[in-house]
């Protein structure tokens, strides 16, 4: 709750007769049949590539992760403050990738040395969602390969109807891998490093196997930062209690979500109150004002927005975000928590207020997953 502070879609049609023959129709199903044989299968109208036939693909995980670790927050954050962020930096000669990481000069770059690439302005088409969900499946692997002593590789493929899947989508179509393919070929529209305790490396770097159906996806950042993060996973004790490094609080689903922001808006406010956690006496809050500073993206939106336009850009992110927030979110698992209402005006910030502060109460959590480590 919250209180005031003291495309259009191609269709394919099709004619049928009547004076198909009895002979035809049987041959008819019997091509049917083989043409369903081996890897590639035909539903409706669709001809798509089956899982046996993508080849070597990985699992997908059973969750979604975010960092809850204070000293990495950022790290799928175009925010450069902490020991882990992404940085969005312009086309140039001098940076190259060299064993995983950015060199300037045959030296290992910096992060004050990239200062004069970085973008003027924040690239809106990036999905940040997206990235977090490329972690999971990284962090789920490297965790895999530790525990059953196995190299990690330098790169994952993935079928793209496991990814749909995973992200909720139960019988992926033509346009909903489309429109995942779209937010992937945005990495290479733009190049995003990660900043991993001043080490810059490439955040992410993506191909796509039209023919077999498989995403590769290459990060050293990602792998870094599962290492760097797994002596750290073991829950540590603050103020009496235990917090983990992770929280698997949010559902894949989220990715679904299509305004940006308000996916962003759900990580700012689920990140704060899985960090509160459940046995701190604390109510888990934040400020209408702090969650658009914390979300780039949105910020920049209402910095180049016109006044009459700043007001409708709140709406809708806010309005989504608490709209859909029990959807995408185990935060529920909270007993009796306290969720911002879609539908009240008073939880929807503007302007000229944007000092709203939201309280997420609740009588203690209750457990939500089975699998999470």
């Amino acid at each position: 709750m919250a209180r005031k502070p003291a495309q259009t879609t191609n269709t394919i049609s099709a004619k049928t007769t009547n004076s198909t023959s009895s002979a035809s129709k049987k041959k008819t199903r019997q091509d049917n049949k083989k043409s369903n044989e081996g890897s590639k299968s035909t539903v409706g109208k669709t001809n798509y590539i089956t899982k046996a036939g993508a080849g070597d693909v990985i699992k997908m995980p059973d969750n979604y992760v975010i960092i809850t670790h204070k000293d990495y927050l950022n790290a799928f954050n175009l925010i450069p403050v902490g020991k882990a962020y992404l940085q969005p930096i312009k086309p140039n000669k001098e940076m190259k990738i060299q064993e995983g990481l950015y060199t300037i000069n045959g030296s290992p770059a910096k992060a004050q040395d990239i200062q004069q690439y970085i973008l003027d302005s924040i690239p809106m088409g990036i999905s940040l969602t997206l990235l977090r969900i490329f972690y999971s499946i990284c962090l789920n692997f490297y965790n895999d390969s530790k525990k059953y002593g196995r190299k990690c590789p330098t790169e994952l493929k993935i079928y793209v109807r496991d990814l749909l899947r995973y992200a909720g989508k139960s019988s992926p179509n033509n346009r909903e891998i489309k429109a995942l393919l779209d937010k992937i070929n945005m990495y290479n529209t733009y190049t995003i490093v990660g900043v991993l305790k001043d080490q810059v490396m490439p955040a992410i770097q993506t191909s796509y196997d039209k023919d077999h159906k498989v995403i590769t996806i290459c990060s050293p950042y990602m792998f870094s930062l599962a290492q760097e993060l797994y002596d750290k996973s073991v829950p540590y004790h603050k103020d009496g209690y235990t917090k983990p490094v992770y929280s698997y609080i949010i559902k894949p689903s989220i990715l679904n979500i299509r305004n940006r922001y308000s996916a962003e808006i759900i990580h700012i406010v689920s990140t704060v109150i899985e960090r509160v956690g459940s046995r701190s006496k604390k109510i888990p809050h934040i400020r209408a004002n702090e969650i658009v500073e914390r979300c780039p993206q949105l910020k920049q939106a209402l910095d180049q927005a016109s006044s009459a336009d700043k007001n409708q850009i709140l709406k809708r992110a806010f309005m989504t975000a608490w709209g859909k927030i029990r959807e995408v979110t185990y935060l529920e698992a909270y007993t009796k928590i306290n969720l911002p209402d879609p539908d009240n005006v008073n939880d929807i910030p503007t302007i000229k207020d944007m000092k709203i502060i939201y309280e997420f109460k609740h009588d203690g959590k209750k457990s939500y997953l089975v699998n999470a480590e």
